[in-house]
């Protein structure tokens, strides 16, 4: 049985908790002297520092604490070490875990053809969800934990500039090879393949995006590396522009409570428009698998571009 539930509008007003990339300071705030100005320039297209300097803190209501990105620092390469060893030895199953998929690093051209159209119905319906229609021209896409670039090929065939992020070195590598190998030239050079840090901003070059999007991807990360990217990915989306993402709200091994997700985005800026709650049955009846996916669209904002 599906739930969907609709939210309200937009924020008038950003919690006191967050930090717009370039804000102005506030009277409180340090005056950085003026030949610290192209340093702190550099530092505002960073997740990791405020305005003034000073670092940035995240907090993560699930833990009871708040952290620095050069905290999470040894989280992260864990993470990291553990799906670029994926990203090596079971790339396909790592993206898609099913077992037509779990061919180790060659599986046969069918089976990836079928990988990749899967990725094409998906971003189908993903521009229904947000009421976006293709051609996708002068929109730049930005896909958050891409794996092999299973959705950037889609949305680069409709014309977006798609920037591939991911942790793995080696996913990204085989993804870049097999969008040359299976997309127009053009379209394969729409896509940038980026590895990311838990600096999402920086990662980026401190781009803003028409639309953010992240799929089975953030429910591999500990709380507080989820909190840090739905955060970041909020500070990436342009002012009217438009996210997708789904982490799981209600499963025994991956649980983020919906109100520490809506948490996350509200402290941002940014509002949830729509939640969808669904359920799969694997393996039987007797295992659920629940899971849900996120719309979440930026409020207006002056400093926002």
């Amino acid at each position: 049985m599906a739930v969907r539930l609709l939210l309200g509008g937009a924020l008038d007003t950003v919690a006191s908790t967050s930090t717009s990339l370039s804000p102005s300071p506030s009277p409180s705030s340090p005056v950085p002297r003026p030949g610290l100005r192209p340093v702190l320039d550099q530092l505002s297209k960073s997740g990791m520092v405020l305005h003034n300097g000073s670092l940035r803190v995240y907090d993560v209501p699930q833990c009871g604490a708040a952290y620095t990105l050069a905290q999470l620092q040894n989280v992260f390469a864990a993470h990291a070490v553990e799906w670029n060893l994926m990203g090596r030895d079971r790339p396909w199953w790592s993206v898609l875990s099913v077992a037509e998929y779990d061919q180790g690093t060659a599986p046969s051209e069918n089976t990836i053809r079928t990988f990749y159209e899967s990725g094409r119905k998906h971003v189908d319906r993903v521009l229904a969800d947000l009421h976006l229609a293709p051609p996708l021209h002068d929109m730049r896409v930005l896909d958050v934990g891409c794996g092999l670039g299973r959705l950037a090929h889609a949305f680069a065939r409709l014309g977006a500039a798609v920037a591939c992020v991911d942790q793995s070195w080696n996913h990204l590598r085989l993804a870049q090879k097999q969008a040359y190998k299976r997309l127009a030239a053009a379209d394969a050079r729409r896509i940038e393949h980026l590895v990311t840090s838990p600096d999402l901003i920086a990662s980026v070059g401190g781009r803003r995006y028409d639309v953010v999007h992240s799929w089975i991807a953030l429910q591999h990360a500990v709380a507080p590396l989820q909190a840090v990217f739905m955060q970041q990915m909020c500070d990436v989306l342009k002012s009217g522009g438009k996210g997708l993402l789904q982490i799981p709200f209600f499963t025994p091994m991956h649980y983020t409570p919906m109100d520490e997700i809506r948490h996350a985005f509200e402290s941002r800026g940014c509002r949830v428009s729509q939640w969808f709650a669904f359920a799969y049955l694997l393996h039987g009846p007797k295992k659920s698998y629940h899971m849900s996916h996120v719309h979440v669209s930026v409020a207006p904002n002056s400093n926002t571009v």
